[in-house]
């Protein structure tokens, strides 16, 4: 037991967390193949990163890897329609599932679209 004691130590990084509002941000869901994903990457100027788990960012946009084909695209929401317009045209021919917007964390997960 006396060489287990010896083992323990304080842990070389701080336990300390932070917690902040972020603005709101729109978010697109994107399912492609490498060529989507360059596409997308340039339309929305980031270099996404390929390898597993990792998140990519510059200035107020970010992608998140989310699979080996999927990937969570971040930026402000006031930039929302020139950024779908941008996703749009970029993908245009490009062989991908079809990206979503999703809803807005204030909305009501049970909430339609009028007329739906």
């Amino acid at each position: 037991m006396a060489e287990f004691a010896a083992l323990r130590r304080a842990p070389a990084v701080s336990a300390f967390a932070e917690l902040r509002l972020l603005p709101p941000a729109t978010r697109f869901v994107l399912r492609g193949d490498a060529g989507a994903t360059c596409a997308a990457g340039a339309a929305v100027g980031i270099d996404i990163e390929e390898a597993p788990c990792r998140a990519s960012q510059q200035g107020t946009r970010a992608a998140l890897w989310l699979g080996p084909d999927e990937y969570l695209l971040l930026g402000p929401e006031a930039e929302a329609h020139a950024l779908a317009t941008a996703l749009e045209e970029a993908l245009r021919g490009e062989p991908h599932a079809p990206y979503r917007r999703q809803p807005p964390a204030n909305r009501p997960r049970n909430a339609r679209p009028a007329g739906r």
